[in-house]
């Protein structure tokens, strides 16, 4: 009902503002401290997803929020292997690694 889509959207409003702030601290002259504030906004948006959406809701809204939510760790997984690796992409890393 109503209460399973509010609670999906307030799944969807941590993890799209988890995305945003990493993308944020990204592109903004790569940011350690709003990087660590995105990582812990993740945290809890994995928290609410896995341990309250998971068992509370059902149908449209958990898969919704579910999806979301890996999509959302999928950019921050990028986002952090490139700032580890310097930012370089592609063809540019394989040929600095060999």
């Amino acid at each position: 009902g109503e209460a399973a889509i509010f609670a999906a959207g307030q799944s969807v409003v941590i993890i799209v503002g988890a995305a945003g702030l990493m993308m944020l601290a990204f592109f903004r002259g790569r940011n350690r401290e709003l990087r660590n504030v995105a990582v812990m906004v993740t945290m809890v948006a994995a928290g609410k997803v896995f341990l309250f959406d998971l068992f509370q809701i059902q149908g449209v809204p958990l898969v919704t929020s579910v999806f979301l939510f890996g999509v959302a760790i999928s950019l921050i997984s990028v986002a952090l292997t490139r700032w580890s690796k310097g930012g370089r992409g592609g063809e540019e890393e394989a040929k600095a690694a060999s």
